[in-house]
């Protein structure tokens, strides 16, 4: 049963893609961890262990990446909130003192203009929330598109502010007198570092579209992803005083009329480039032997193109040697985050402007590398519950006799159905079609995540 599921399996999350190169992963499943949410728009590990999320309505959340408990951290007034526009990008910075600031982006109206302002809470360890809002950064120009912004703290106690063209006219990417279509670097209080490229300027590299990617990698590289308009999405390194192109530039230097304007202004290219356009959106650095073949890569994700990008490395991190991509079979995936550990989680975005509109389906997943408990640090005791499925049966087998739930879900995430006992139980699974499912059962704050398949 287990060599079919895994055959399943691979297949169903191998997918070639034209112009990458395929990797097998072994035993790779999705496991649910919370459905049904505001779209996931940026993920962090927090400092208590647990997932921390923004969503795109305003509301900042805490999941338990084991059982899916949440909790509402914040929610904020007087946001925004048309087509892309709402809550985007966070961050979180511990002091050495144990004192944690989160530094989080949204979009708000003034004298009917769209503007982004990024604001600092201060995290209550007691009870779980984020409180005191304080203005960083605000009146950064924005739109009901193109206003995507994600905030990433670096290690010289700066912020890192990517902020899109929102749409505005005139064009604001090349002047660099507006902070559209930038990146911007500030202090922690919201003042301008004193060696950013202008005197008084929070700019730090223009010419963006729409950069709704950002991360560290090693030897302190700064990377971007970022969307093209009609053929060439982008991942670029952000350097300071750096010229990205846009709009007279998309993608490489690869029209006569690129061309000139590049030599003539200086622009970077990107390390790699997609076309057709895929929507790309969150991007994390992954280094860590939990997927060994994912070691000194970037993962990707894109909203149009249903999928996990792995940009494998080179030593350096200036350059992409490999790609692999891996069909997810979800959707619009708009975040990721990577834990201490190496866990990896994906943040589905179905129910945004594009998408369905309903937050039944949005959720985050975990990537497990194999088909078993997919925590790290709960181990299920060993015997204490089983799972067996034989003739399209499923049998739970208790052995402790304590009180136990468990959940099913299809490949999508969707509930399909709900179990309870505090004893061994069968169920026949003849009504539900054919294709991998997922059991995930908790006893004893404890869980065990499982996948079955159900052939006829």
């Amino acid at each position: 049963m287990k060599n079919l599921l895994t055959l399943l399996v691979l297949i169903y999350f191998a997918i070639p893609h034209t112009g990458f190169s395929q990797k097998t992963l072994s035993d790779l499943i999705v496991r649910p961890v919370i459905t049904d949410i505001q779209v996931p728009w940026e993920m962090r590990w927090g400092p208590d262990g647990w997932i921390w999320t923004t969503g795109i309505e305003g509301r900042i959340i805490r999941v338990n990446s084991t059982t899916g408990e949440s909790s509402v951290l914040y929610e904020q007034t007087g946001i925004t909130r048309s087509a892309e526009s709402g809550m985007h990008g966070f961050d979180i910075v511990t002091n050495d003192i144990g004192e944690t600031d989160v530094y989080v982006s949204y979009t708000y109206t003034e004298s009917s203009k769209i503007y982004l302002r990024i604001i600092k809470l201060k995290y209550n360890q007691i009870n779980a929330t984020l409180t005191n809002p304080t203005t960083i950064i605000e009146r950064i120009g924005a739109g009901t598109t193109h206003s995507g912004c994600r905030v990433k703290y670096m290690p010289d106690n700066t912020l890192m502010i990517t902020a899109g063209d929102g749409r505005i006219l005139p064009q604001p990417s090349q002047n660099i007198a507006s902070w559209s279509g930038k990146t911007l670097r500030v202090n922690l209080d919201g003042t301008f570092p004193q060696d950013n490229p202008f005197p008084n300027s929070p700019v730090w590299s223009w010419g963006h579209r729409n950069h709704q990617g950002l991360c560290i990698g090693k030897n302190g590289i700064i990377y971007s992803s970022e969307h093209g308009e009609n053929t060439e999405d982008e991942v670029n390194i952000l350097t300071k005083a750096a010229n990205y192109g846009w709009p007279a530039v998309e993608g490489y230097c690869n029209l006569p009329q690129e061309q000139k304007f590049c030599a003539d202004s200086n622009v970077y290219e990107p390390i790699a480039g997609f076309s057709p356009t895929l929507g790309l959106a969150g991007m994390e650095y992954f280094d860590n032997s939990k997927f060994p073949d994912w070691r000194n890569s970037l993962l990707l994700l894109s909203l149009k193109g249903n999928s996990l990008h792995v940009l494998h490395l080179n030593e350096n991190g200036d350059s992409v040697v490999k790609r692999t991509n891996i069909n997810m079979g979800l959707g619009r995936l708009r975040s990721v985050c990577v834990s201490p550990q190496g866990r990896v989680f994906i943040g589905r975005s179905q129910g945004d402007h594009y998408g369905t509109k309903s937050t039944q389906q949005n959720g985050i997943y975990e990537l497990a590398s194999k088909i078993s408990n997919t925590d790290d640090e709960i181990s299920y005791p060993d015997g204490a519950i089983s799972i067996r499925t034989d003739n399209n049966v499923l049998t739970i087998i208790n052995n402790n006799q304590f009180d136990w739930n468990a959940t099913i879900y299809d490949i999508t995430g969707r509930v399909v159905q709900k179990l309870q006992s505090n004893n061994n139980l069968s169920t026949p699974l003849n009504m539900l079609s054919q294709g991998v499912y997922f059991i995930t059962i908790h006893q004893n704050n404890t869980v065990l995540t499982q996948s079955f398949l159900v052939t006829e």
